[in-house]
């Protein structure tokens, strides 16, 4: 019974081993990106999303995230950007689909007309991102995913509570644990 127990065991614990040589060492992801901020008036605006993440476990890791959107306005461009890092826990024993969740802290960056002023404002000011998405793990090196974030922002000496992005896009996936 105790040698029955003991291969047991073994055979449990070498298979946690080879299931983290699944989990990428690196992952670096670019989409689209949709956003809706409230910048003196609700705006819809298209842009690019971009983060690198690095895994410290199959369940979690560091991630570094960049994003930027546009909108013409009058005979410029309001452009919002959002730099951010934090953790992201990943939900991996679920086969091809592959929830996550993140917060991140940041900043976030605005400039261009604003409340149809005739000059080109500008801001920077902390950010608070968090939310989530799911991955569709294609190939071992390949995931498509998409995401949908609350963004909250300090910009203009005040808060903007109603700040959304979502973005799809594709995850390089490099290196094994």
């Amino acid at each position: 019974m105790r040698r029955a127990f003991l291969l047991l065991t073994i055979v449990m614990v070498s298979s946690l081993s080879a299931y983290a040589q699944n989990t990428p060492a690196w992952e670096l992801y670019g989409g689209y990106q949709y956003a809706r901020t409230e910048i003196g008036s609700k705006i819809n605006m298209s842009g690019f999303n971009v983060s690198l993440q690095e895994n410290s476990a199959s369940w979690w890791g560091g991630i570094i995230d960049v994003s930027g959107s546009y909108r013409p306005v009058q005979s410029t461009t309001l452009a919002f950007y959002t730099f951010a890092g934090g953790p992201q826990f990943t939900y991996r024993r679920s086969g091809r689909l592959q929830p996550f969740t993140r917060i991140m802290f940041g900043g976030a960056h605005v400039t261009g007309l604003l409340l149809f002023t005739p000059t080109v404002n500008t801001s920077t000011a902390f950010a608070l991102i968090s939310g989530g998405g799911i991955d569709y793990s294609w190939k071992k090196f390949m995931a498509f995913r998409a995401t949908g974030d609350y963004v909250r922002s300090y910009l203009f000496e005040g808060t903007q509570e109603n700040n959304f992005r979502v973005s799809v896009g594709v995850d390089l996936r490099m290196g094994r644990k």
